[in-house]
Order: C-alpha cells, then sequence, then structure tokens
C-alpha cells in the first residue's frame, strides 16, 4: 500500500512539473517540508507534545493545507527530532529542512536546503548573542490572579455556572467525527476574574500547555506599537520607517505605519494558504534568511490607504519597525518580554524568530490559554493593569475603530470587529477578538466585561460554531 502511494505520488510531482517547473517546484517542495520542520519542533519544544501527537494531527494537516504537494508530505516527508540538540530536520525527496529551538527564543527555521547551507546557517545562528529573557518575577504560582494563578473560587451572584459548565460539556464533545472540533482549551474571564476552564487532558493539553496563535500574534504585534508610541519611540502617521522605502522617489515612501496596522499599505502580498508557493507560505516556511526583507520587498499593487487587503506581510514589517527602534539587538529581543509579557504575568509567551533576528509578528506567538487571556484582559481594560497603564491611553479604542478602506467595518489596527455584526449578528457590536488559524480566538466583549478564550485545532470552519459557544456563556449572565 505504502509503495502504491509513494508511486502515485512520484506521478503526480511529474505532473506538477510538467506544470509549474523545477523553481516552483523546487519551492513548493521547500515550503512543504519547511512548514512540517518548523511546526513539528515548535510544538515538540515549546508545547512538550510528543512527535507522534503532532504528526498525526496538525503537522500532518500543516503540510496537506498547502495544495496537492502539501497532500502528499506525510509520504514524502521523513523527519527526526533530536531531543539532546533539541532540533528537528524534515527531507521531502532531495529536499532537506532543519529548524533549531532555543530557550525562550522557540524554534528557528533555517536557511539552506542542502547540508551545507543548512550546517552554514546553524552556525550563523547559534553565535547570535541573546540576552537573558527569563520570565520575571519568579513565583507566580503562589500570587492571586491575574498578576499570578490563584484563582479566586467565589462565583458572582448573576452568573448560571452549571450554564457555562454544559456549554463547555459541549465544547469538547465530537459528534461528528469527519468534521472535528479537536478543542485543546477554554478560560472564560468575567469582570477580571476566571470563572471557569477546561483543558483537553486525555489527548495531552493541560493547563500549562503553550499554544500556538497563528494571527492572533498580530494583535500582540498591535499592542507593542502601541507602547512603542506611549515611549514616544515612534510616529505611526509618519512614513514607516523601512529602508527599502527610503528614498522619496520610491512610490512605497509614503506608506505609514498606521497605513500597515490597517492593513491599507497597499502593497502586494498573497495570502492564499493553499498555495505551496504563495506569498505566506513562502514567506514563513520557505528558503528565506529574512522574513521582513520579503515583505517589504513587495511592490504596490495600490495606492496606499485606498484598498484593504488582509497581509501577514505587512505585520511581519511591523516586527521590523519594532526592530528599527533599538539601537541594539539585545534590546529588541527583550521588549516584548520586560515591556509587555512580564508586567502583566504572561510568563509563558513566546514570540519566535526567524534567522535574522526578527520576530514572527504576524504568526509565530505561543502561549498558555491563561496568558493568552491576559492580553485579552489587558485590551480590555485599555492597556491598563493593575494600576499601571502599558498601553497609551486611547489605544484600544483606536486599535478597534474601524479602517475606512475596509468596506466591511470589520477590521482596525491588526484586530478583528464585529461593527458591522457581519460574522456575529447575535453578539454585541463592541466585540473585538484576536483571531488564528484554524479558529484560535480571543473573544473581548467590554460592554459585558467578558473575555472569552478557545483554543484547538479545527481547519474546517464549519466544525466550530464560535458565535453559539459565546452566546451560551452570555446567556449563563444575567444582566
Amino acid at each position: 500500500m505504502l509503495l502504491k502511494r509513494l508511486v502515485s505520488a512520484i506521478f503526480v510531482m511529474a505532473f506538477i512539473f510538467s506544470l509549474i517547473g523545477c523553481q516552483k517546484l523546487e519551492t513548493a517542495m521547500s515550503v512543504g517540508a519547511g512548514s512540517k520542520t518548523k511546526f513539528l519542533c515548535s510544538n515538540v519544544f515549546i508545547s512538550g507534545r510528543t512527535p507522534e501527537s503532532v504528526l498525526k494531527e496538525e503537522a500532518c494537516n500543516a503540510t496537506r493545507d498547502i495544495g496537492i504537494l502539501g497532500r502528499m508530505g506525510d509520504v514524502l516527508t521523513k523527519c527526526e527530532v533530536n531531543r539532546f540538540d533539541k532540533c528537528v530536520t524534515c527531507k521531502m525527496l532531495w529536499i532537506k529542512r532543519k529548524a533549531i529551538y532555543r530557550d525562550h527564543i522557540g524554534a528557528t527555521l533555517l536557511y539552506g536546503n542542502t547540508d551545507s547551507q543548512i550546517l552554514n546557517s546553524e552556525n550563523i545562528v547559534k553565535t547570535q548573542i541573546i540576552t537573558d529573557l527569563t520570565p520575571l518575577p519568579p513565583g507566580q504560582e503562589s500570587m492571586p490572579w491575574p498578576a499570578g494563578d490563584v484563582i479566586n473560587k467565589s462565583i458572582p451572584p448573576e452568573v448560571d455556572l452549571q450554564q457555562i459548565e454544559l456549554a463547555l460539556d459541549k465544547a469538547f464533545e465530537e459528534p461528528n467525527p469527519k468534521n472535528p472540533k479537536r478543542t485543546h482549551g477554554i478560560v472564560i474571564i468575567y469582570d477580571g476574574q476566571i470563572l471557569a476552564e477546561r483543558y483537553a487532558e486525555g489527548r495531552g493539553y493541560f493547563i500549562n500547555t503553550p499554544h500556538y496563535g497563528w494571527s492572533m500574534t498580530k494583535s500582540v504585534t498591535s499592542a507593542l506599537i502601541g507602547i512603542l508610541v506611549k515611549q514616544n519611540k515612534l510616529d505611526i502617521y509618519k512614513p514607516a520607517p523601512i529602508r527599502q522605502w527610503n528614498s522619496p522617489k520610491d512610490p512605497r515612501h509614503s506608506i505609514t505605519t498606521d497605513q500597515l496596522l490597517r492593513m491599507s499599505s497597499g502593497l502586494e502580498f498573497n495570502e492564499n494558504y493553499d498555495s505551496p508557493i504563495s506569498d505566506v507560505n513562502n514567506m514563513l516556511f520557505g528558503n528565506w534568511r529574512d522574513m521582513v526583507v520579503y515583505a517589504a520587498n513587495k511592490p504596490l499593487k495600490a495606492k496606499p490607504d485606498t484598498r484593504w487587503q488582509y497581509s501577514t506581510g505587512t505585520s511581519t514589517i511591523l516586527g521590523g519597525i519594532i526592530r528599527g527602534c533599538f539601537d541594539l539587538p539585545q534590546r529588541y529581543q527583550s521588549f516584548a518580554r520586560r515591556e509587555l509579557f512580564d508586567k502583566i504575568g504572561m510568563r509563558s509567551a513566546i514570540i519566535e524568530f526567524d534567522q535574522n533576528g526578527n520576530l514572527g509578528s504576524g504568526s509565530y506567538m505561543w502561549a498558555t490559554p491563561r496568558d493568552w487571556a491576559r492580553f485579552g484582559l489587558l485590551c480590555l481594560q485599555d492597556g491598563l493593569w493593575e494600576g499601571e497603564r502599558i498601553l497609551p491611553e486611547g489605544w484600544m479604542k483606536y486599535a478597534t475603530t474601524p479602517t475606512t478602506t475596509d468596506p466591511e467595518s470589520h477590521y482596525g489596527a491588526q484586530f478583528w470587529l464585529n461593527k458591522s455584526r457581519k460574522y456575529y449578528p447575535a453578539l454585541p457590536e463592541d466585540l473585538f477578538e484576536c483571531r488564528g488559524k484554524d479558529i484560535q480566538r480571543i473573544t473581548v466583549i467590554p460592554s459585558r466585561k467578558l473575555v472569552v478564550v478557545r483554543f484547538g485545532y479545527t481547519p474546517n470552519d464549519t466544525g466550530w460554531n464560535h458565535e453559539a459557544f459565546v452566546t451560551k456563556i452570555l446567556n449563563a449572565i444575567l444582566m
């Protein structure tokens, strides 16, 4: 059976080769092998999961998500996990990819498709000077929520906890194996306190298991930009400080950081997740040293501030802008940790770096559901945390104001909105969200003092009805 599948795969590859040519085929293979390598390395060494569970569920489907070549990944790609050196190597026929893990940095996908290229990249990465990113302060396990992990068990009288527990029961049920929910973890915060939480412990997901955020990372990037604005290090309404756009003659010179935050820069970027050679897959998993350079080199497709287009590339460029605000790489490395995560108790949070030391500001953040919930609570509180102003006053109002070029009024500055109530007609219009691939969600409803965090692996959108779940939670809180 395996031989038959392999022969079929080779025939399909020959067909693809005849259609797209050698260079595009090699790019597609590099992306396919790279996605599995990176995802496997992050899950094993950040989340502490077994390689077998990752390959069985997410990593196998990660390659299958990127077209017909990706769907052959489980047959053609062989992976090796080295726990001693904390690295993962995957090979798809003649294409080899490697990712290495570093404490508090996460997994870094190396440039190179051959042994010599990979060895050179690994030597470069291992000689990089990394500052101390140990989370501070210690002793969080004995401190009360939200700074710590000791939960107030008292339930407000207006809350029907039984109804919430029933909603959680349904959230973890799998009535249709052909269209699974695969819910991994849920945290519900009301009026600043954790009302309920649950995890798929039988499948290896626990209270301290970090989860990938995918594009929820974009919302955290917005907060980091806000902190720089508060520190007077950045003016978001001036031309974005990008080296490739320095010349006034460059048509991209006038693009502002505000326009990048709002996905209205006009830059070309193909966000098609189903194509192995699309910009988003190539930038994240292809054979590149620097994701910021990849995205910033894209040409204009429309005049800035005339067209809205969702783009992980523009969020990646924001990471480059953050980097440009620091004179030393160590200060850039520690910025998110010291100025955001430590201040609100997000001890598990990691934003991974690319080979050239850029934050994966569009997709590469990991944290436990409780830590993601802390970020949602910070946003609910307009950037205030236990009396300290983390974000500039009014930043969340800015971030949740609809972008004028977005015809559906459903996007602000790296946050999704419900102003038009198109996606969630049954939920309040002041709702805003951090959203990630496979239905990762931080749903914030200020008018109801509610934060709902949901994590899982649900590649089919019909597998999870988030509006229905949040509605059940709202109905259980009498107002």
